[in-house]
């Protein structure tokens, strides 16, 4: 598989060169899994496709249906990182699907299955 090149107009900017770097060192020491949190058009996206391109692993990709159509996300997903859409809905009645599609996406049915389970 060729590797991930992010093709952006503009560099990372504000706090994301900080983001990027403390990302990219913790899974380069090992640390499994990370989460980025942030308001609504900060730049998650493109600070996560920067560290994708910077660290050149298989990716999976959780997004929500709020986060399309990002230009940033079309370009991960072109390039053959995994993106799994999960529902954006903010409604109670979604979260056992959200859980669903996060533990399939994750290999992690029967864990998914139990917390559906308890949360029922």
């Amino acid at each position: 598989m060729p590797p991930f090149r992010l093709d952006a107009n503009f560099s990372p900017m504000a706090d994301q060169p900080k983001a990027i770097d403390g990302i990219a060192k913790a899974l380069d020491a090992g640390v499994p899994m990370t989460t980025l949190l942030g308001a609504t058009g900060t730049g998650k996206t493109m600070t996560m496709a920067s560290v994708i391109e910077r660290v050149q692993r298989p990716t999976l990709v959780l997004a929500s249906a709020q986060a399309q159509p990002s230009l940033a996300l079309k370009q991960v997903e072109e390039s053959h990182v995994s993106v799994v859409t999960v529902p954006g809905s903010h409604d109670l009645s979604v979260i056992d699907d959200k859980v669903r599609v996060i533990a399939e996406a994750t290999h992690r049915e029967a864990q998914g299955d139990a917390l559906r389970a308890w949360g029922k």
